[in-house]
């Protein structure tokens, strides 16, 4: 396929995206700069896929500390879950992680994990168990809403103050990491060929989260449009 204006703006914005930097060891309260995004994720995720009940914790612990550097707030969610959670649901994340497929929002919300309740926080811990095909959907990226238009991200019910894990949203959640994963595909040529780093479903969500928040939500629409038109891979 061919390699329009958005998909180099796209590219453009990936560059662009934020990403935190810091990795906390709660067991001393101890922060630790990581150089390499990709590292940090790998960390956090080894945390999750961990079968002691201890690590998971850590692991749900940065999950949450990752979102509180990105986006400025929910600090007192990690203290929320830090006090509230029980050994035996870190027993069944470290079970349900071990198995989980497709985009597995209901399930992690099953789980009852102290603020890990609604479609950001979810989301963010089903990307960090695979951020080559799952990828966030964080408020900066529901904030679309405000543009007419249709697109699957209008399509996810629930408003600022909330928003849900239900199976309507499940779906529209896996329709979003599908539109990413087709992205990140269409964009993967020109990369390697470049010498970058492959994409991934994960980056797309950060690149189009730039888009959004530096006020270029009409191309995030177009983009998402093509997201959807993308024939699935063979």
């Amino acid at each position: 396929m061919g390699h329009p204006k958005e998909l180099e703006r796209l590219h453009e914005a990936r560059r662009l995206a934020p990403l935190p930097a810091l990795f906390f060891h709660f067991d001393d309260s101890s922060l630790e700069r990581i150089a390499d995004h990709a590292e940090l994720e790998g960390r956090i995720r080894g945390r999750l896929l961990a079968k002691d009940p201890d690590q998971v914790r850590e692991g749900l612990s940065n999950v949450l500390y990752w979102r509180y550097q990105l986006e400025g707030e929910g600090q007192a969610d990690i203290y929320a879950f830090r006090m509230g959670v029980r050994h035996w649901s870190l027993v069944e994340a470290l079970r349900l992680f071990d198995w989980l497929e497709g985009p597995g929002l209901v399930s992690i919300e099953q789980l009852r994990l102290p603020a890990f309740r609604d479609l950001p926080a979810c989301s963010a811990l089903r990307m960090f168990l695979d951020p080559e095909r799952y990828a966030c959907l964080r408020p900066v990226h529901l904030a679309i809403h405000r543009l007419p238009g249709r697109s699957v991200l209008h399509d996810v019910s629930g408003a600022s103050d909330g928003w849900p894990v239900t199976l309507l949203n499940e779906a529209c959640y896996e329709r979003w990491c599908r539109v990413c994963r087709e992205l990140a595909r269409a964009m993967d040529g020109p990369a390697r060929a470049g010498g970058a780093y492959p994409w991934r479903a994960a980056d797309v969500e950060r690149a189009l989260g730039v888009l959004i928040a530096t006020g270029e939500g009409e191309l995030v629409l177009r983009l998402l449009e093509l997201g959807e038109c993308l024939p699935p891979a063979a």
